[in-house]
Order: structure tokens, then C-alpha cells, then sequence
């Protein structure tokens, strides 16, 4: 008689059929994709036979040495790494023999630590950055800090790269990524003159613990020379609108004291000192403005060898103020930055880019680029429309800026647009070097930006593995639908 059911029907509950089966089958041995021993003991997950065999790298059937079978059975994967086809035979009184083929990586080789940065472990800053790998996956990473200071005092641990080495970073962790290097990073660690030692601990891709010291020696004798200083912003001689103003610099040593004096119509004041960054990055906000003003800044290294270096600015006839800017503005490469300007005869630029200035004062720059750090800067400059025509002297002349490494002290630097493949915008915000470096030309000064390469491939098994849930809900929905099928055909029957 022929079949009540059409032909697509059949051959999609037959694909069904077999997914099911497939994937009881793939569940029913319990045999991980990588193992880090040769022998391994494999949960069997079923009933109902008697004996058991195992091949490696081998499907024939008569050469199986059949055993009794057991819940849990030992299987001898060979010497040496690589990877092997695992054949199970399983046996039933009635003769029924059943098959099943697992594909498994053996990698004996131990867990590792390598220290990527620094290169050197006698250091002259008082505090550490540190990036290192893990030979391949480790979970649970975490970072203990000795010395004469304090004992196994915790540190922040930062996920770097989940995968392999410079592969697509923070990659959500998977069972088939067990066997790819971990990257992670230590920031800002103190340390005290003499030895002090960083404690690396996790555990395998196996759950076993792992530690791993390592010995950083702070010797301040090491610093022969004086820490270099470079003036940012204000330039020497500029004019500056407001009633107080900001001094932004970069020092080669970011374990340097900066400080300030500024003398003024009224005599010298008092010395003020800088927030310097781990950059190098150096700042002084909310500094007073008289109508003249010399400054002279000075950097001091841990061995006081110093340098010093001074300027002088005056306070503007006119006021140049700049809007607020939103934060969510803030999250964007480009902004948009309007303000006023209590003259008409003069061109207003704002972190390089020619703002539009209107008759009534009130200007707009578009496309404004946002610095890629922690701290967003925003400087105005108006320039008379009678000197150079109002262009800035940046576009002609521009300043002294940092070396190009400014941004990667301690890793390459990320752009904002990367975030989305962080976590969550507090994991990269705080993996981001901590650096107020106003950007003071067009983006294409900055240094080059490090894309993410494509996501790493998976093998079959791997996906398999990855989606069994999918697998298994796949099978359960052919089951029922052939059921009902089978149900309407019993049915239409007369």
C-alpha cells in the first residue's frame, strides 16, 4: 500500500531520526574532547549490555578485545599527543553489537605561566604592569602580592585574550576552547624597594591547581639619568580665557613627583604638585589665572635627580567658554561641541578641528574626535582672524607630542569602538591605559589601531559538543512530530 505521506515528510522525519540517535549515541560515552593524560576512565551512561570494547584509531570489529562491561571503564589512549578516533563496541546477550566514535586531543603538556611583560624583572617604578599567558586554558586566574610591606595582599585580574594567543579577545568561554591559552594582565601593582614577589594561581582545564611565582626586584640605583619633561598644553606665550586654567605634560619616568611654582603680578605662590599617571601622563587642574603668570615645573625621579622646565602665559581680553558634553556623547569617536565667544573676530578650534562661529558668538564644531582613554579633553583655542588667517599654529606647527607608545605602556591600545567585544564597558574602561593625552591633531597622529583578527575555527566535535542541548531538543521535536504524524495517519484510516 502506498505510503500515506509525502515524500518531503519522510525524509525530514528521517533526518530527525537520526539526529536523535546521534546524539544519544555522542551522549551515552562520556569522553571529553581534550584530556591532559593517556589514561583515561570514561562514564558510560546506559544499561542493558553486557560487554564492552575499545579501539584506538581503529573501527574493525574483530579485532576488539571485548571485557565485561562496567558503568566506568579505563581506556589506554597511547602514547605520546595528538589526537585519536576512540571506537566503543557495545555488546548485548542477543548478539546486537552497537557502535559509537569519539574523537579525543591528548595534550600532556604541563600548565605554564609566561611572563610577556616586563621584560625585565629588576624594575625602577614603584609600581608594576604585568601581561603573561598561560600555556593553554586555565580558569579562575588570580594574583596574591608579597613584600616588605604587606603579605599575599590581592590583586586585579584582567582577562586580556580567551583563546589563542592574539585571537579575538574575550571570546565567551566554551568547552571547546579548554585547550587555547588564557592571557590576562596585572595593573598598577605597588611595590616596595627590594624583592617583591607576585603569586599566579589557577587551576587546569583538568581542575588541578597551578601557582606560579614570580620575583620583581625595585632597585632605584638603576636610575642614572633625570626624568624627561615635555609641556603638552598651554604652549609658552599663549593667551587663556577664564579665570583658571590646566596644565597638561608627559614624563618618561611616571614614578617621578612633578611639581609647580607659578609667580604672578602678585609675587610667587606656593608649590603644587601634579597627579601623574602610570602613562606618564601629568596634570594640574584648576590652577589660578592672573593676567600674568610664569610657571615652572619641575620633576623629581626616587634617586632626586631632577629637571625643570617654565613658561609663561597672560589671561585673555575676551571669554571662551565650551558646553558640556553628555556622557553618552562621550562614548562615541566623534562628538559634537558647541560654546560662545564674547568676540567676533577671531576663528575658534577645538581639539584641532575649525569650529563654525556664528555672528552672535555662539560657535559648533562637528566630528570632534574623543580621546581613546579614560579622560575625555576638550581644548578651545580662538585665533584672531588677523594672525595666519586664523589658522591654528598646530596645523602648522604642531607640538612635541609623547612617543608613539604612550597609549600601549603596558599593552597596544584599543579604540572605543572595540568595547563591544568586552563583557561589559567596565572590563575595557579599566583594561584601557589610564592616560589624559589630549589629542591635539587629527586621528591620523595617532598610533595605529589594532583590529581583531577572525574568531578561531572549532572542529566538528567541537561544535557537537557545544550545541548538544540544540541536539537534544532537535530529536525530541522529530520524535513528537513523527508520533503525531503516525497518530493522524492511524486516524484517517476508515
Amino acid at each position: 500500500m502506498p505510503s500515506a505521506f509525502p515524500k518531503w515528510f519522510r525524509v525530514v522525519a528521517l533526518f530527525l531520526w537520526i539526529a536523535t540517535v546521534s546524539q544519544q549515541a555522542g551522549a551515552v560515552v562520556q569522553l571529553p574532547a581534550r584530556v591532559s593524560t593517556n589514561l583515561v576512565a570514561v562514564p558510560i551512561l546506559i544499561s542493558g549490555f553486557n560487554h564492552v570494547a575499545v579501539l584506538i584509531n581503529n573501527t574493525n570489529l574483530p579485532a576488539a578485545r571485548w571485557q565485561p562491561f562496567q558503568q566506568h571503564i579505563l581506556v589506554d589512549l597511547g602514547p605520546g599527543d595528538g589526537t585519536r578516533e576512540v571506537c566503543f563496541f557495545l555488546a548485548q546477550t542477543n548478539g546486537a553489537i552497537y557502535r559509537i566514535i569519539k574523537e579525543v586531543v591528548v595534550d600532556t603538556t604541563p600548565l605554564r605561566f609566561v611572563l610577556d611583560r616586563p621584560t625585565n624583572q629588576v624594575v625602577t617604578l614603584p609600581f608594576l604592569d604585568l601581561v603573561g599567558h598561560f600555556t593553554r586554558y586555565a580558569e579562575s586566574a588570580t594574583a596574591t602580592l608579597s613584600n616588605a610591606q604587606t603579605n599575599s595582599a590581592s590583586l586585579e585580574v584582567l582577562i586580556v585574550h580567551l583563546g589563542t594567543r592574539d585571537a579575538w579577545p574575550f571570546l565567551p568561554y566554551s568547552r571547546g576552547q579548554k585547550g587555547r591559552s588564557l592571557t590576562i594582565s596585572v595593573s598598577d601593582a605597588p611595590l616596595t624597594p627590594g624583592t617583591n614577589t607576585v603569586t599566579v594561581r589557577a587551576r587546569d582545564q583538568d581542575g588541578h591547581p597551578f601557582t606560579s611565582n614570580l620575583v620583581f626586584v625595585l632597585d632605584y640605583s638603576r636610575l642614572t639619568n633625570a626624568p624627561r619633561l615635555t609641556l603638552l598644553t598651554p604652549r609658552d606665550g599663549a593667551s587663556l580665557s577664564g579665570d583658571s586654567f590646566s596644565i597638561r605634560g608627559y614624563t618618561d619616568d611616571p614614578g617621578a613627583t612633578v611639581t609647580a611654582r607659578i609667580t604672578t603680578e602678585a609675587g610667587t605662590g606656593d608649590m603644587i604638585e601634579a597627579e601623574v599617571e602610570t602613562s606618564g601622563i601629568f596634570w594640574f587642574d584648576e590652577v589660578p589665572l592672573a593676567r600674568s603668570n610664569r610657571i615652572e615645573i619641575v620633576a623629581t625621579n626616587a634617586r632626586q635627580l631632577t629637571t625643570m622646565t617654565n613658561f609663561t602665559i597672560t589671561k585673555a581680553a575676551y571669554r571662551l567658554v565650551i558646553d558640556p558634553v553628555s556622557d553618552a556623547a562621550l562614548l562615541e569617536p566623534w562628538v559634537r561641541v558647541t560654546g560662545r565667544i564674547d568676540v567676533t573676530n577671531h576663528t575658534v578650534w577645538i581639539n584641532g578641528v575649525r569650529a563654525a562661529v556664528k555672528p552672535d558668538g555662539t560657535w559648533a564644531a562637528e566630528r570632534v574626535p574623543v580621546p581613546p582613554s579614560n579622560t575625555a579633553i576638550f581644548e578651545a583655542t580662538a585665533i584672531p582672524n588677523s594672525e595666519n588667517g586664523g589658522l591654528h599654529p598646530f596645523v602648522t606647527n604642531p607640538p612635541a607630542l609623547p612617543p608613539a607608545g604612550l597609549l600601549l605602556d603596558r599593552n597596544v591600545p584599543l579604540s572605543q569602538s572595540e568595547a563591544d567585544y568586552f563583557p561589559n564597558p567596565q572590563d575595557w574602561k579599566a583594561y584601557l591605559q589610564k592616560s589624559s593625552l589630549m589629542l591635539v591633531q587629527s586621528p591620523t597622529n595617532l598610533p595605529p589601531l589594532r583590529r581583531p583578527p577572525p574568531i578561531p575555527s572549532r572542529t566538528w566535535p567541537e561544535l557537537v559538543q557545544e550545541n548538544a542541548a540544540a541536539f537534544r531538543l532537535i530529536g525530541v521535536a522529530g520524535v513528537v512530530l513523527l508520533a503525531l504524524a503516525l497518530l493522524l495517519r492511524h486516524r484517517s484510516r476508515p
